[in-house]
């Protein structure tokens, strides 16, 4: 074969390409490496860049909206502990950074952070029982059953 048979075979496979799969041959689009797809997260959120690494050649990719919010609350502790806060940044669903800490001004920069650039805050408050209850038995003792009265 000579050149031109060559030159003649890579036309002929390009134009069948071209009818068949709209130019390049499918499955020959490059995957984004890990510094695009770094580039791409940030510019578009996590979900959008896993959707465009993995879609296929010549397939429209459809972006989906870019949720976020922050999750927050207290814990309190002990006596001798300091109480103590969490908090979750969660985006389309998943928790991508969480901080925690017993530094509550730290905290209001966090938050402060957060609503400077229009990032939903929810705070979730935990509604604990009286330590009464929580020490008293769900069983009534037998002296409480068969005999003597406890006070409540």
């Amino acid at each position: 074969m000579n050149d031109e048979d060559d030159e003649n075979l890579i036309a002929l496979e390009e134009m069948a390409r071209r009818a068949l799969f709209g130019g390049k041959a499918v499955g020959s689009r490059p995957r984004l490496t890990e510094e695009e797809r770094r580039i791409a997260a940030r510019l578009m959120g996590t979900a959008n860049a896993d959707r465009l690494a993995m879609a296929e050649w010549g397939r429209p990719v459809r972006l989906v909206p870019v949720q976020e919010w922050v999750e927050w609350w207290i814990v309190e502790s002990g006596d001798l502990r300091p109480d103590a806060w969490h908090l979750d940044r969660i985006i389309n669903g998943r928790r991508e950074e969480s901080f925690r800490g017993t530094d509550f001004e730290e905290l209001a920069g966090l938050l402060a952070d957060f609503r400077r650039r229009n990032v939903e805050t929810r705070r979730f408050r935990r509604v604990l029982d009286s330590p009464a209850e929580k020490l008293r038995p769900s069983r009534k003792s037998f002296s409480e059953r068969f005999g003597r009265q406890v006070p409540r």
